[in-house]
């Protein structure tokens, strides 16, 4: 993992993963709003250049990012109330995550697809791991699945009792949250670094 991807991560652990609540169905939210943003920041960056407006850029973008990010809740109010409910100003927070992401991958030099591609490439690492991270929260935390349901209400299936998941409700909290990220971070900074010991062993032989 680049220095770059580490911010990136560090980004999307604290204003995404950590503050919200540890079900499944939250974090697809979350993640598809993230998606969205970077996303269509790609398009709007461009657009901010082709005006000559770089000068003003930062504000621009935050702008820009925080008013798809209230139309995107608002879409979300419409379709499950109860979601945008309990992750109430959670969904504020994405758009620094999509902002820091934007900035470390995007690249004035490179065109718009070879942009889209650097940095939708690297979202999907996120991504997937913001779904397991949840998933993970969900099932251990809570001992259930949660998905969208019907009438606008969430869906939760019940996969273990309380008795057998006592040991793992820690990472149901908050600081459990912030136990579990740190942990992964750690892990993949270690074996990253071994790998690049090794790749470096063999090519001074």
């Amino acid at each position: 993992m680049k220095r770059r991807s580490i911010f990136a991560f560090i980004a999307l652990s604290l204003a995404m993963l950590i503050p919200a609540p540890g079900r499944f169905v939250y974090g697809v939210v979350l993640v598809l709003q993230m998606n969205l943003l970077v996303f269509l920041n790609c398009f709007f960056t461009l657009s901010i250049k082709q005006l000559g407006l770089e000068k003003i850029k930062t504000v621009l973008v935050l702008t820009f990012i925080l008013s798809i990010t209230i139309l995107y809740r608002q879409l979300m109010i419409a379709l499950q109330p109860e979601i945008v409910l309990t992750l109430g100003n959670v969904m504020y927070l994405c758009p620094i995550s999509s902002f820091v992401i934007g900035y470390l991958f995007n690249s004035e030099e490179k065109t718009l697809i070879e942009n889209i591609k650097d940095t939708m490439f690297n979202l999907l690492f996120y991504s997937l791991y913001a779904l397991i991270f949840f998933l993970f929260r969900d099932l251990f935390g809570f001992g259930t699945i949660t998905f969208f349901g019907a009438n606008h209400m969430i869906f939760e299936k019940v996969l273990f009792n309380f008795e057998q998941v006592r040991f793992f409700t820690v990472f149901a909290s908050l600081p459990g949250a912030f136990i579990l990220t740190s942990c992964v971070l750690f892990l993949y900074i270690i074996i990253r670094n071994k790998m690049s010991i090794v790749k470096n062993a063999e090519v001074n032989k």
